[in-house]
């Protein structure tokens, strides 16, 4: 991508979404390099070659670790994969990166379904009242969780 169409794209950004100009200024300094190994990731996406996508998005983040899109494309391919913990960690940094990704958010909600959903079914059927009770029991980083999540 030329240097003038960055500086479309940025103007676009601003105007159109409403996103920080902070946010469109680093997209339009990125350098050709990290666009390139972006793009080729999202290429490798399309070609559902994950694990080469993922090494190109890793390429990409270490040339630039402030540009979102190669976290999210990382995430995608991760979610793909069902390494859904992997992908939540992706998808909270694209959104740390630009708090208004909501495809981001939605990725993340989307990976949560497949890791909580095994725990609320388990606790409904030990007689828990609902999915709000078993949720509130849920303590994501402790072993009991581990364990319920490997027994289901």
């Amino acid at each position: 991508m030329s240097a003038q169409k960055r500086n479309l794209v940025a103007f676009v950004a601003i105007v159109l979404t409403g996103l920080s100009p902070h946010w469109a200024s680093a997209q339009y300094q990125r350098t050709d390099a990290v666009i390139q190994a972006n793009e080729a990731g999202n290429a490798s996406r399309e070609a559902e070659d994950f694990e080469t996508a993922i090494q190109a998005y890793d390429q990409a983040i270490a040339m630039d670790d402030t540009f979102p899109e190669p976290h999210f494309g990382k995430a995608e391919c991760l979610r793909e994969l069902e390494d859904y913990e992997s992908a939540i960690k992706s998808y909270s940094a694209a959104t740390q990166l630009n708090q208004d990704y909501a495809q981001a958010y939605n990725g993340r909600g989307v990976c949560w379904r497949p890791i909580v959903c095994p725990v609320v079914e388990r606790g409904r059927s030990n007689g828990c009242r609902g999915h709000l009770a078993a949720l509130a029991r849920l303590d994501l980083h402790s072993s009991r969780y581990r364990q319920v999540l490997t027994e289901s």
